[in-house]
């Protein structure tokens, strides 16, 4: 779906059709992200993501301080 496609739908208020849309883009964000942080663990890089969220508990996420 091109944006002017997408503009039209959220300016007439379909919202039967725009949610879904919507809703799969944001999923697949939230995917992607999980993957890369999975793939980060997985390469030993365990350390970046703890310095880069400032991680100081160690019960939050414990995959992070297997």
């Amino acid at each position: 779906m091109i944006m002017s496609e997408w503009e039209e739908l959220i300016r007439n208020k379909e919202f039967d059709k725009w949610k879904p849309v919507h809703t799969a883009f944001i999923n697949a964000q939230f995917e992607k992200s999980r993957e890369f942080y999975e793939n980060m663990i997985k390469c030993g890089e365990k350390e970046k993501i703890i310095k880069l969220f400032g991680i100081k508990n160690k019960k939050a996420i414990p995959k992070l301080f297997e």
